[in-house]
């Protein structure tokens, strides 16, 4: 049997689906009242056996005669709805990074306010209680430069915690 035999002498109508005829019909009015050269109708087609495929109809007026062609494009649809299925699914995956990102930026802006409050509030304050006492030793019993040298290394360790805590939490 040659290829294409089983279409011979069918309308080719009939291997559009029903819900698909009303728009050919269309299609045919409009070849038939001469509006252009040039259509192109796209469906779904009714092979044998009933099993349905994406086809591109194509054709083509001339002088006397029509010209039809009909190409299986199911392999084209797959390859599209894999590339928007694809590219949904990119889509989310950015999604997801950027949630992540922002989760992951919060987190380490929470660890930083915790550390740099716990160095202000813990070593802050052990450093202002020994300053203040050294000052006071100084005071009572007129310490010598010693004293004074202690005194500004203190005062440089408070400058310095809260240098770290501007650093790790600038207000």
């Amino acid at each position: 049997v040659p290829r294409g035999a089983h279409l011979s002498g069918k309308p080719i109508a009939v291997f559009v689906p029903l819900g698909e005829r009303m728009v050919f019909r269309a299609l045919l009015r409009r070849i038939v009242k001469g509006d252009g050269r040039l259509f192109t109708f796209e469906t779904k087609f009714e092979a044998r056996g009933g099993r349905l495929f994406d086809a591109s109809m194509h054709v083509v007026t001339g002088a006397d005669e029509l010209r039809w062609t009909i190409r299986d494009v199911s392999e084209q649809r797959r390859n599209q709805q894999s590339l928007l299925d694809a590219n949904e699914s990119m889509r989310r995956g950015e999604e997801r990074y950027r949630m992540l990102s922002a989760h992951l930026h919060d987190s380490i802006e929470e660890e930083r306010t915790r550390i740099a409050r716990e160095v202000h509030d813990e070593l802050g304050s052990a450093l202002t209680a020994i300053r203040f006492e050294l000052a006071h030793l100084q005071n009572a019993v007129k310490a010598d430069d010693a004293m004074a040298r202690a005194i500004e290394r203190v005062d440089a360790a408070i400058g310095t915690t809260r240098r770290i805590c501007s650093g790790l939490r600038p207000s």
